[in-house]
């Protein structure tokens, strides 16, 4: 479903962007990087920016108390 969605995305950006464009490869290049920091900002309006840390799916893993473990015993370097 999301494919179909690019590609139609994809298409309607052509048709309607891109050929106006045709035989000038900078502006298509530049129509291009254009869209892609839109489609960024877009996505980043929809999901947010802020990156979150779940502590279960470490545990899930078996990471949990066993990374701990494994960074408490790494000697620290002490400057002289």
């Amino acid at each position: 479903m999301a494919a179909v969605a690019v590609g139609l995305i994809g298409v309607a950006m052509e048709r309607l962007f891109l050929s106006r464009l045709a035989g000038q490869t900078l502006g298509q290049v530049l129509m291009t990087i254009g869209f892609a920091l839109i489609f960024q900002d877009v996505a980043l309006l929809i999901w947010g920016g802020d990156s979150v840390h779940d502590p279960h799916a470490d545990a899930a893993a078996g990471r949990g108390a066993r990374r701990r473990r494994e960074l408490s015993d790494v000697p620290h370097l002490h400057s002289c």
